[in-house]
Order: C-alpha cells, then structure tokens, then sequence
C-alpha cells in the first residue's frame, strides 16, 4: 500500500447522494491539510446488497404516502437490514452465513490495499469493515465518520465494538456516551464539513432552466422552497408571498416532482409573482450558489424538509430556516436542531410553518433575529474554510 493512503468508503443511492458527497468532502480536507492521501470508494461495489436497499429506500420516500406511512415503511425496511446485519457479527470469529459470503470482496480489497486505517461513513459500513478486516487477518484501524447523527438512532447503525466514532455536533456524542454506553474516549465531536460549491451537491441532474442562478432576483427579501417529495403542501408559503404588496424575489425548486412545478408555474401567473425561478432540478454545484444567493439577502428564508445536508448547506450561510418533518426517523432530530441552535423552527405539518412564515413576511425582525444565531451557528460549529 502507497505510505498515506487512506480508503474511504461510503455509500451512493442511500441517501441521495448525501453520504457520497460527505466522503468526498472528506478527502478533499484530508488532502489538502494533512500528509494523507484519501481514496473514495462506492460501498455499492464491494456489497451489491446495498444497491438493494437503497433502492427500496429511494422507493419509500419518493412515495406519495403520509409521513406516517413512510416512517413505517422505512422501520420496517431497516428491521430487515438488522436481521442481516445482525448485533455483534463484526465480533464473530466466523460471520455467520449468508453474510460471510457476501463480505469476500470487500476482504479481498483489504488484502490488496493493505490498509492502516479505513474510514467508512456509515455504521453499517464501518461494522462491516470491522468484520472483514477479522476475516482478512489484518490489523486495519477503522474509523467510524458519521454523517447524520440521526441515523445513530437505530440499532444497526450502533457498534461499541468500533474504536474511533467521529461525530459532527456535542449531541451526537453525549447520545452515544449517556444512552448506549460508548466510552468518552472513543467518541470525538468533530464538526461539520461543508460541500464546496464547485461540488456536486443534493441534487445531481443537469440544470435544465437554462441558468438560473443568473437569472434569480435581487430584492431585500428572498426565500427559496425547496421540495424534496414533498408535494402541493409546498405551495403554500407561494400563495402567502402573493397575498402581501412585498417585492419578494423567490426561487422553487421542485425535486424531480414535474407536477409540482407545473402547478408551480401557473401559480406564479395566477399570483403575479414576477421575480420567481421555478426549476425541478439544479446542476453541478448549483444548488449551493443558489443558496449563496439567499444569504446575500438582507432577508433571506428557506422552506424545506427536515434533511440534514440542506439544513447545514443552509446554516453554513446564515440562513434562517423553516423545514417540514420529513417522515424519515433519521431527519427527526433536524427540527429539534434548529430550535435549539435558535436558527430555525420545526413543524410536523404545513399549516403550523405556514403560519409561522407569515409571521416572518410581515416582521422581517425574526428573519434577523435567527440570522444572527445561524452566524453564530456557523462560526462556531461549521468548518469556517
């Protein structure tokens, strides 16, 4: 193995891309800061099994169910995912079958990298590395990077076993340390890394509405709505813009949901809102311009799901936040964050954010109000570079 190398492994269709991006944005930082050479590898090409449940993943939340139904249906696939991954199996001297077989080619990769250290994204993945390092007779150092706390909340995303977790907030550790037992010194609260611009970000289609970021607004007040499966209930806070004498420069996303921006559209006609970008996807990087854009507001807002990655993206620029429960039992915590950190409010439906949102419209002093902590939120727990 190359003096330095370092293999990051992490998985690309659970999770929108968000994990892949995180290890990316990893091994940028490790590249540029330290003597290390990191090296990205998809978790999908060692165990073909997780293109399965990440497929079944992608099906229930792109579902036009309830946030109830889809909470349901994704316990219930990750119970299945436990069965196989059962408790304890990255301690078996020998794993029992069929997952044994299925590790061969991740030992395979081990014998041949070689390996001091391996870091893998998610907890699943870095049992699975523990296992296969065992299986492969090698001393490997693994390391547990963990890019959404809220997935710590279920069982095989859970490992004492595991030496080094790296987590991103002081929440995430005391979890670990004071309800599941984890020793102080294993668990480190390291803060969060922040895709660049000129990275790939949440959404990773081709821009398709011919340069949007040149063509948003530049008024005082800007919001952007982000919908992310989450349907006509987004076009509300549009209706309350276009009820109010406010000059509002807004852009909608409406992810891979062409209804929605159909509907948004003719909206935005019925509305006469005039200083309006509705688009169903961004391209390489531009959902973060987009979102440099709402910051450079004097009163910027976003509307969006409960996701992790967006709630960061947005908080890294001090904007301030209104984010819908998404169903999902790994976004649960975002809500609470947000309040905590006094940057944002979480609701469990639409017609409690849009009451807030329409508070927001006509007294702008909240909006600076959350944008101050969200600054103070970014500077303190947000890598600044």
């Amino acid at each position: 193995m190359e003096h330095g190398l370092i293999p990051i492994i992490a998985m690309r269709n659970w999770g929108e891309l968000g994990n892949l991006l995180a290890a990316k944005t990893l091994a940028r930082c490790l590249a540029r800061h330290s003597e290390f050479q990191p090296e990205v590898h998809e978790a999908e090409n060692f165990f073909p099994r997780f293109l399965e449940f990440g497929e079944e993943i992608r099906r229930i939340i792109k579902s036009p169910e309830t946030v109830d139904t889809r909470r349901h249906g994704y316990l219930s696939l990750m119970d299945e995912v436990g069965q196989l991954f059962y408790p304890g199996f990255e301690d078996d001297e020998r794993v029992a079958e069929p997952l044994a077989r299925e590790l061969d080619s991740l030992v395979d990769f081990l014998r041949q990298a070689r390996p001091s250290t391996i870091i893998g994204t998610k907890e699943v993945i870095s049992r699975l590395l523990m296992a296969a390092a065992r299986q492969a007779e090698l001393p490997v150092q693994v390391v547990n990077y963990i890019t959404n706390e809220g997935l710590l909340r279920l069982q095989v995303h859970r490992s004492r076993s595991l030496e080094h977790h790296l987590v991103a907030f002081e929440s995430g550790r005391r979890y670990l340390i004071n309800d599941h037992d984890y020793l102080p010194h294993q668990v480190h609260a390291v803060g969060r890394l922040i895709t660049p611009a000129d990275e790939a970000s949440i959404v990773e289609n081709p821009d398709q509405s011919g340069g949007t970021i040149a063509k948003l607004g530049s008024t005082d007040f800007r919001v952007l709505i982000f919908s992310n499966r989450g349907g006509s209930a987004y076009l509300e806070p549009l209706r309350l813009i276009g009820s109010r004498n406010r000059d509002v420069s807004v852009l909608f996303i409406g992810y891979n949901d062409r209804q929605l921006v159909n509907e948004a559209k003719e909206l935005q006609q019925h509305l006469g809102i005039e200083d309006m970008q509705v688009v169903e996807h961004l391209g390489h990087g531009e959902y973060v311009q987009s979102v440099r854009w709402l910051s450079e507001a004097k009163y910027p807002v976003l509307v969006s799901k409960t996701g992790p990655n967006t709630m960061l993206e947005a908080a890294y620029f001090g904007v301030p936040q209104l984010l819908l429960k998404s169903g999902l039992p790994a976004e649960d915590w975002v809500g609470r964050f947000v309040e905590e950190h006094g940057f944002g409010l979480g609701f469990e439906d639409m017609s409690a954010l849009a009451v807030a949102f329409s508070k927001w419209l006509d007294d702008p002093g909240e909006i600076v109000r959350h944008r101050h902590s969200a600054r103070q939120f970014a500077e303190g727990l947000l890598d600044p570079s």
